[in-house]
């Protein structure tokens, strides 16, 4: 008997430990359940809004609605399309769509009993097992789903513009009682295409851009899921994270035959994920949706008894406030394709973000590493040095020598040139430079050199990575927290054994110290004579922080789009030029330079083809460099995506190398001295300097994968090219393209 009571207990106790919440006060109470709301909706089919060019019309069916273009009458929605003919099984008996289909949410929360994970979807538990109440809106309807057997209800709100719909959800007007919500798809199914579909694709943002080809898999399919602006550093990680391409935009669709849609998560993107399921037979489509996280996580480690580790999820009490919302637009003729969404994202970033109509394209961005910081002893006691393979004066001989090889337009930066190097130390490596690499005066002759010489120059400062307080930041009062209210300690790995080397710890700077580190930036370089700004990491790393217990601003890595755009304002404003490395789009659209632009996606397995669609959005706005060419593994393919999405050509070079560099934490300096690869960096870029000649500073209007293989690229100003990532020769209209070779028609106008 006590063995069996023993065995409940324990069981109790892993559920309670398995799915947690943290003990930090929540900052807001959640709106009570309103069990008695009376239902309400509109007959189906009412017109709940009309504009010139489309209906908002009511669907009973799954208390939803319609977008219907007045002129065609096409329609979308939050279901697939209904068949006019209604289908049969095998045995007679009518055929009827999967309740998932037919849901406008799908709602993962805690049991407020048992305390595990579960998940319920609008069909089934607020049109069938609750109720529905609706309210019109000027030019829309609020939906109200009722979820009675879980005590929860969400608003949604359905607006009709002009070009679309706009879905969404106001965290702070939700009801729960002791089920706890934790993350909401909304419409998951309005970007859809039949399995059965012999045209049909959806396309994901993955790194540049990937598509997935309709098809049926399995009767359950399988289901994709990138976080939108990557991984949550401050939620905690015992294993080594992914070093694949990460989703920048917060866009994605799907298309059908001669239609489709466009969807841009316009607020609460740096909450969401987007998923897809994929060739499930029990639902016949296929769809691509974004999830949002409304309650932030992080992993822990808890011990149950003295040898015994369970890691589990803690989730932060409070809830998110910020508006999550998803404009929906359909696509149809040529539009209907993703060069068609990624002209209507464009535009959608020139029109709302602040996108330039213009830039001045570079052929060539040469990338100088200052040093890293790497183990040494005396008399046996270890201690860690800084490594200089680069100094500012050796930098400044390379920028001479290069222009006279290269002879293209070209932009240089200076990264690792703060006190540790690469390595994390003092907040934006001190803002200084470390003696051993060079002096301020050294500094100025470079940059008055590149002035002369009509060369861009960039200094790169690591704004968000940390390891000792200084410069009036602390490593405790300054640092990010995670949900679990423990410093959000970050990691390099060990690839041998895929762990974390504790030994090599750094924090993330608080978020609501990231206005005063761009400050002191300011302050401490204003008689540097440098105009170009790197910002390191800020502009690719959206973060959690719940060391404020007063407010959730910071949850779930909130309003980190703002928190970076107003930062990169506040340099622009100060007459900085700003770099932004493998950016997200709220730093992009602000970036005087895109560095390491994605030229592949993350490489799932479910992806049928990459394509350039980061490149196609920025490209001839904001001048773009892709990865490194000399660090690749295949520096032809390199060259190719290059190509293909306009992108500068980049290089990272160092000036000297030792054996020492091989204990260092980055891969960056093997293959990059400048005495090695010179030669081939004069012989690529002169190889393009025609094909550079004629597309700069044009935009990409089309993008088109053919029938054999060739990749064609359109530009505004008339050149067309097309490249062959194949092995064997392909036939374009403009002439034969060699193996992994390229060819170009048209003059710039």
């Amino acid at each position: 008997m006590k063995k069996k009571t023993g065995r409940v207990l324990l069981c109790l106790l892993l559920a309670v430990v398995l799915t947690g919440c943290s003990g930090g006060e929540s900052t807001r109470s959640p709106l009570a359940f309103d069990a008695a709301a009376a239902a309400a909706v509109p007959e189906d089919g009412e017109v709940v809004a009309e504009n010139g060019d489309y209906r908002l019309l009511w669907d009973a069916s799954n208390s939803s609605v319609r977008l219907q273009d007045t002129a065609t009458g096409a329609v979308w929605g939050t279901s697939p399309k209904r068949s006019e003919d209604e289908q049969f099984d095998d045995l007679g008996m009518p055929i009827k769509r999967s309740p998932q289909v037919e849901s406008a949410l799908f709602v993962e929360y805690i049991d407020g009993e048992t305390r595990s994970l579960d998940t319920v979807i609008s069909y089934t538990g607020a049109v069938n097992n609750g109720r529905i109440r609706c309210t019109r809106l000027e030019n829309g309807l609020r939906v109200e789903y009722y979820f009675d057997s879980n005590a929860f209800m969400i608003p949604v709100e359905y607006t009709l513009r002009e070009s679309g719909v706009l879905a969404t959800i106001r965290p702070e007007e939700i009801q729960e009682e002791d089920d706890q919500i934790i993350r909401i798809s909304l419409a998951p199914f309005w970007c859809n295409t039949a399995n059965s579909s012999e045209d049909g694709y959806l396309f994901v943002p993955s790194g540049s851009g990937a598509l997935i080809y309709a098809k049926e898999l399995s009767r359950q399919g399988s289901l994709f899921s990138e976080d939108v602006y990557g991984r949550d550093p401050a939620a905690e990680t015992w294993n080594s994270p992914t070093t694949t391409k990460e989703i920048k935009l917060p866009v994605y669709g799907a298309v059908d035959a001669a239609a489709g849609t466009c969807a841009i998560i316009e607020s609460g993107a740096e909450h969401a994920v987007i998923q897809a399921r994929i060739g499930a037979s029990a639902l016949k489509y296929s769809a691509v949706y974004a999830t949002f996280q409304l309650r932030g996580s992080t992993d822990n480690i808890a011990s149950l008894f003295a040898s015994t580790k369970v890691k589990n999820v803690v989730y932060a009490d409070a809830m998110i406030e910020d508006i999550l919302s998803i404009g929906f637009y359909p696509l149809q003729g040529d539009e209907a394709g993703y060069a068609g969404m990624s002209r209507l994202y464009r535009h959608y970033l020139e029109t709302n973000a602040g996108l330039p109509e213009t830039c001045e394209d570079s052929a060539l961005h040469v990338e100088f590493l200052g040093g890293a910081m790497v183990p040494k002893s005396f008399l046996g006691l270890p201690y860690e040095s800084l490594y200089a393979a680069t100094t500012i004066a050796q930098a400044t001989d390379m920028i001479e020598q290069l222009r006279e090889l290269a002879d293209v337009p070209m932009t240089v930066s200076l990264k690792g040139f703060g006190t540790t190097g690469l390595d994390p130390g003092k907040p934006a490596g001190g803002y200084t430079i470390n003696r051993s690499l060079g002096t301020l005066e050294d500094l100025r002759s470079l940059l008055a050199f590149c002035t002369d010489s009509g060369v861009q120059t960039y200094m790169d400062f690591e704004l968000v990575h940390f390891s000792s307080g200084g410069s009036g930041f602390s490593t405790f009062f300054d640092a990010a927290y995670s949900a679990s209210r423990k410093i959000a300690y970050q990691y390099k790995f060990d690839i041998a054994v895929r762990g974390r080397v504790e030994a090599g710890r750094y924090l993330l700077l608080s978020r609501s110290q990231v206005d005063s580190s761009v400050t002191h930036l300011l302050e401490k370089t204003a008689d540097w004579g440098l105009y170009g700004i790197g910002i390191g990491s800020l502009a690719n790393t959206a973060y959690s922080d719940y060391g404020d217990t007063e407010s959730s601003l910071y949850y779930a890595r909130g309003n980190m789009g703002a928190d970076v755009r107003d930062a990169m304002l506040k340099l622009k404003a100060a007459d900085r030029s700003v770099l932004a490395s493998d950016a997200n789009d709220y730093a992009a659209v602000h970036a005087s330079q895109l560095l390491n632009v994605p030229g592949c996606s993350s490489g799932n397995l479910l992806f049928d083809e990459d394509v350039p669609f980061y490149s196609m959005v920025f490209k001839g706005h904001v001048p773009l460099a892709g990865d490194s060419m000399n660090l690749a593994a295949e520096p032809q393919k390199i060259l190719l995506q290059a190509v293909e999405s306009g992108s500068g050509l980049h290089y990272t070079v160092i000036h000297q190398y030792d054996s020492v560099l091989l204990d260092a934490a980055y891969p960056v300096f093997y293959g990059s001295v400048f005495s090695d690869i010179s030669g081939q960096i004069a012989e690529q870029t002169r190889a393009l300097r025609d094909y550079y000649g004629q597309t700069a500073n044009a935009e990409i209007l089309d993008h088109r994968i053919l029938e054999n293989g060739l990749r064609m690229t359109t530009f505004s100003n008339g050149v067309t090219v097309y490249v062959n990532y194949g092995e064997r020769t392909l036939t374009s209209p403009a002439g034969e393209v060699n193996p992994l070779g390229f060819r170009m028609e048209g003059n710039a106008s």
